[in-house]
């Protein structure tokens, strides 16, 4: 997330996808930021957006369409983000690829996307583009879930999950920010470290003697609870909140999941790529279980390649 541009909600016209624009609204607010709301028009879609009292078609038969879609950004503005600053627009192009790059062309600071709309599978864009959008964008992406409830704009409590890697620690920049809109936020730094399931053999020792599991894991969690002492080391000295947990579980994301949980977090933020791009933190694993699994906000980013591959 950086600083000073704008704040992109992406809407198909779904109630479910609406419910992004609440918590984008609360961020704008408090980052001073413009809030926009946008549409991507899609000319072979099977249920178009129309608007109760305008014509579908002119005189000459020809469709308004693109009327539809702008009259709904235009009353969704009023309708969901009264008194905000606030401005719309009406994108062509394939979904994700078209607000990627009005996203960068418009130096957008933050997408933030409903990661399911239409009212299920059958009408839905937004659901089926999310996975597109985290796989391209270099901006930020933060992704709610629709559930029950009022979703809030408030992120007191962020769990940040490292790796050790350049990637990795890409996210916290926009942690960071994150947390500066909110009055004694924490960021809650995680490393989990996976057991060695192979068995160990000890110099002048049986062939059939192990070393315990917890002694062979035991440098490995030092190592870890190290580093992430200095990464908040650095981050306190700016006057963050920081703390480091370390854990060690055999199945990374289903504890990065259980740890949300117990520390009753907010969001959980992380990179998209991490480990030089081989497989921790790397989307089509970790992130993309979490992304799938978690009932928590995620702020998304994946860094460029000169990151990646330090």
């Amino acid at each position: 997330m950086s600083e000073h541009g704008p704040i992109l909600v992406p809407l198909d016209g779904s109630e479910l996808a609406e419910r992004a624009v609440p918590v984008a609204a609360e961020l704008a607010r408090r980052a001073g930021a413009e809030l926009r709301l946008l549409h991507v028009h899609d000319p072979i879609a099977a249920e178009p957006i129309h608007v109760k009292g305008l014509p579908v078609i002119d005189d000459h038969m020809r469709s308004l369409r693109h009327e539809h879609e702008q009259a709904y950004l235009d009353r969704a503005s009023q309708r969901l983000a009264p008194g905000a600053r606030v401005s719309v627009g009406l994108l062509d192009g394939p979904v994700a690829v078209a607000i990627i790059r009005y996203a960068e062309r418009t130096h957008a600071s933050l997408i933030v996307i409903s990661s399911h709309a239409r009212g299920g599978f059958e009408r839905a864009w937004l659901g089926s583009e999310t996975d597109e959008m985290v796989r391209l964008s270099h901006v930020p992406l933060l992704v709610v879930r629709p559930e029950p409830g009022q979703l809030s704009g408030s992120f007191r409590r962020i769990l940040v999950p490292l790796d050790g890697s350049v990637a990795a620690e890409s996210i916290l920049p926009h942690a960071v920010q994150i947390a500066r809109l909110e009055r004694e936020a924490e960021l809650i730094l995680l490393e989990v470290v996976q057991p060695i399931a192979a068995a160990a053999w000890v110099p002048g020792a049986p062939l059939h003697a192990t070393v315990p599991a917890e002694d062979l894991i035991r440098p490995e969690v030092g190592a870890a609870q190290e580093y992430l002492d200095g990464v908040a080391g650095r981050l306190a000295t700016s006057g963050m909140r920081v703390r480091a947990r370390v854990e060690s579980a055999a199945i990374v994301a289903p504890a990065i999941l259980e740890i949300a949980r117990e520390e009753h977090a907010d969001l959980v933020a992380l990179a998209t790529h991490g480990r030089s791009g081989i497989a921790r933190l790397m989307l089509g694993s970790v992130a993309d279980k979490l992304l799938r699994g978690s009932h928590t906000p995620m702020l998304l980013f994946r860094p460029p390649a000169s990151a990646r591959f330090m």
